[in-house]
């Protein structure tokens, strides 16, 4: 059952950070592992956004399909994303940023999960130290080609 934290800071601004990692329908285009994003549902409660989304994920032999909740908060600065249906016994999953408007922005990232069956947690073993740190450094790269060079730190 991976549990994993990390927390870094980076030289982008907050609200920046936030709708990069809030953009979910564009994560096919820079998320190698996925394969394919649809919202199939969204609504607004009081200051939040709520989504349904389904993604396509394909890692080696494995291509599996999920479906979660995105509750995009950005009075509170918080995306958290829980799981619905899929290969995983559990996920939860919480980016957090904090900092002045202006940045540089510490994010808190949170994820739990634990897969449904013995063939992907014995692929995914050997990887779960890196997990977090491939993921956040994936959104940083993409953070460098949408806003381009930090010049904040």
């Amino acid at each position: 059952m991976p549990r994993i934290h990390e927390r870094r800071t980076l030289p982008y601004r907050p609200g920046e950070l936030f709708d990069l990692v809030a953009d979910v329908e564009r994560y096919p285009e820079f998320i190698g592992w996925c394969e394919d994003l649809t919202v199939t549902a969204r609504k607004t409660e009081g200051a939040r956004e709520i989504l349904t989304a389904r993604m396509t994920a394909h890692v080696k032999m494995f291509r599996e399909q999920l479906l979660c909740r995105v509750t995009l908060d950005r009075p509170a600065a918080r995306i958290e994303v829980r799981y619905l249906d899929g290969p995983f016994r559990h996920l939860d999953n919480v980016w957090q940023f904090e900092g002045p408007e202006e940045g540089p922005t510490t994010i808190d990232f949170r994820i739990d999960f634990e897969f449904a069956g013995l063939q992907l947690r014995l692929l995914a073993a050997p990887f779960m130290g890196e997990i977090s740190d491939r993921l956040v450094r994936t959104f940083l790269r993409r953070a460098d080609a949408l806003y381009g060079a930090p010049s904040l730190v």
